[in-house]
């Protein structure tokens, strides 16, 4: 029986836990995959989803909670603020301010 070895990007992903790291590795290869096939359209919708599980495993790490999977996110933007004021002790600057900027810019 073999294994199939793990993809480049669940090696460079290993330290975000599951559900999360199959997750944006599966929303990312799909948005991939629309945008080299000139799905633009395709690749805005694929983008904004793989923004809210991004938003997601953002809100679980720092928060220790996050929006359920199949729970509509009410306003983006304003879980991306929340965020962006919690306290430096909840995370790296990276987590709470810059990705959750590029997140909304998206």
């Amino acid at each position: 029986m073999s294994t199939k070895p793990p993809s480049a990007l669940a090696l460079a992903l290993a330290n975000i836990k599951e559900p999360f790291q199959s997750r944006i590795i599966e929303k990312y290869l799909s948005l991939r995959e629309a945008y080299v096939g000139g799905a633009f359209d395709a690749s805005g919708l694929r983008g904004g989803v793989f923004a809210e599980v991004t938003l997601r495993m953002l809100q679980d790490s720092l928060t220790g909670t996050h929006i359920p999977f199949g729970t509509p996110i009410g306003s983006f933007e304003e879980e991306c603020i929340k965020l962006q004021r919690l306290p430096k002790t909840a995370g790296h600057e990276s987590l709470r301010i810059v990705v959750p900027r590029a997140l909304s810019f998206l």
